[in-house]
């Protein structure tokens, strides 16, 4: 019996999804990269959606991530989506190729002593708290070009991106203005750094409104459950 069946067929409804959306505002669907999210599943299904095709792989928690790949790491790039606590960068830094949840200026200062000491440039996106939730962490559009300002002079980051989470609503109206927003932040951004070609990931999107992400501009998508099935408890 072939077990990996239904995640298969997960993957292909995705990747036609992310075709049809990307079809619908024209645009191709090689513009966007796939960030497969494996909170809380195992490394042999991670495996396996890396025989899929898909590569770039989103962990939510450091120390589960530590050991899941404490043995090795999978052909891939990880990359850190979730919340970075202070006391977690020297493991963080270590491990991922990504994090696209630097929320402070200060995060962005640990992060960049950290890669310094290893002797690496760290990819990093600046997180932003478009809706303005309290539960989210992130910076408010306010501050965002400064703290770009900031971040972008790091000796040892390289700046990529932006990275929101959309609000926690069913309303496509007000999903689309938040992704609407962040998008041209971005583009702000890239204006004011024309300079710097690494600044051209816009990561939108997961599991319940890429298709909305996509329409806005995203190049990027997190995408868990659509792919891995529930996730592990």
């Amino acid at each position: 019996m072939d077990t990996t069946a239904p995640l298969r067929q997960r993957c292909e409804r995705v990747r036609a999804q992310v075709e049809k959306a990307a079809r619908a505002c024209g645009r191709q669907a090689e513009e966007i990269t796939i960030v497969a999210v494996a909170k809380t599943h195992s490394l042999a299904e991670v495996e396996q959606v890396i025989k899929l095709g898909f590569t770039e792989i989103g962990e939510s928690r450091v120390q589960e991530a530590a050991q899941k790949y404490s043995d090795s790491k999978p052909a891939c790039r990880l990359h850190m989506i979730g919340h970075l606590q202070s006391n977690k960068v020297r493991k963080a830094v270590g491990l991922f190729d990504v994090i696209q949840s630097v929320d402070s200026v200060r995060l962005a200062e640990l992060i960049d002593a950290e890669a310094a000491r290893l002797r690496k440039r760290c990819q990093v996106l600046l997180q932003v708290n478009a809706s303005g939730e309290s539960q989210k962490s992130g910076f408010n559009p306010q501050e965002i070009m400064a703290a770009a300002d900031r971040v972008s002079k790091m000796e040892h980051l390289e700046l990529s991106g932006l990275m929101t989470i959309g609000p926690l609503t069913s309303d496509p109206d007000l999903i689309r203005s938040v992704y609407n927003m962040v998008r041209k932040l971005f583009g702000e951004i890239k204006s004011a750094h024309r300079e710097r070609e690494s600044f051209n990931i816009l990561s939108m999107g997961m599991s319940d409104d890429y298709e909305l992400a996509i329409e806005a501009g995203a190049n990027m998508i997190r995408i868990g459950r659509a792919l891995f099935g529930p996730r592990a408890t």
